[in-house]
């Protein structure tokens, strides 16, 4: 998720101009090292890699829980693709 968080900012904020969080603020510091990361990266090359991300996790779900071979979907499958989804989104 920290992926998708860090292509998130690059698209919308460009490179990572903040101070670090302090040691008391572990969630901002892997947040802000995300992005960091990303370096000079730009807006579009952000959002690129973030929909190139997305399509991989979503065949990744796909392959998961859809049966390939008979191509149906059973109950449980379906509900834990909304699960999934649900957890992607946040």
């Amino acid at each position: 998720m920290l992926r998708f968080y860090s292509l998130y900012k690059q698209a919308v904020c460009g490179p990572c101009t903040m101070s670090r969080p302090g040691f008391w603020d572990p969630v901002g510091r892997y947040k802000w090292d995300a992005w960091s990361r990303l370096g000079e990266m730009s807006s579009e090359s952000a959002m690129a890699a973030y929909v190139d991300e997305m399509k991989k996790v979503a065949q990744e779900v796909k392959d998961k829980f859809i049966d390939l071979n008979s191509g149906s979907v059973s109950s449980q499958n379906i509900l834990a693709q909304r699960k999934a989804y649900v957890l992607l989104m946040y």
